[in-house]
C-alpha cells in the first residue's frame, strides 16, 4: 500500500514519540477548540478522511518535523489517483 499524506503525518508524529493526545495538547487553534476535538481532527487527517490543508501542515510542523517536499509529492499522487478526501471543516 502506498504511503498517503495522512499515513506520512502519522509516521512523523510517531517518529517524534508523540501520541495523538500529545499533539492535540500542543496545538494552537483559532478559535480555540477542545483537546478532544483536536484529537479527533488529527485522527481524521491521519486516516485521510479530511483534507490536509497548508495551514494545517504549518501548525502540525510546530509540534513535529514534516518534510514539505515529501508531503507535496504524496498529495500530488493522491490528487492524481482521485483518492483525495472531500472538503471538510477543520478546527
Amino acid at each position: 500500500m502506498p504511503l498517503t499524506p495522512g499515513a506520512y503525518i502519522k509516521r512523523q508524529r510517531e517518529a517524534a514519540g508523540l501520541s495523538i493526545a500529545d499533539v492535540a495538547a500542543r496545538l494552537a487553534t483559532e478559535p480555540r477548540t477542545a483537546e478532544h476535538t483536536r484529537a479527533e481532527w488529527i485522527e481524521l487527517i491521519e486516516a485521510d478522511e479530511t483534507p490536509l490543508l497548508f495551514m494545517t501542515v504549518v501548525v502540525l510542523s510546530t509540534v513535529f518535523p514534516i518534510d514539505m517536499r515529501q508531503l507535496v509529492e504524496l498529495v500530488k499522487v493522491q490528487l492524481q489517483d482521485g483518492s483525495a478526501p472531500a472538503e471538510a471543516t477543520q478546527p
